[in-house]
């Protein structure tokens, strides 16, 4: 989570990022969530980290905005 939090930091602050994990294994399943501070944050990391190689693996960046509590900008890793 500190990695993908410094990675996306770059794009703008980001709020919090979990890591999906498997309910019994607790292991990474390969998907992340990403909460950034605004819409310019998300849209920066949209560009800069989407197909971006990161621990042996191409990551896929994709806008998840949930508006369940006021606006959210979320990013799905």
């Amino acid at each position: 989570e500190a990695e993908l939090k410094h990675l996306f930091s770059m794009a703008g602050k980001v709020n919090w990022v979990a890591i999906v994990r498997g309910r019994y294994s607790e292991q990474s399943r390969g998907i992340a969530l990403v909460v950034m501070e605004n819409e310019d944050g998300v849209r920066c990391a949209l560009k800069r980290f989407n197909g971006v190689h990161l621990q042996g693996s191409i990551i896929a960046v994709s806008n998840k905005t949930s508006m369940e509590h006021g606006r959210i900008n979320n990013l799905s890793v």
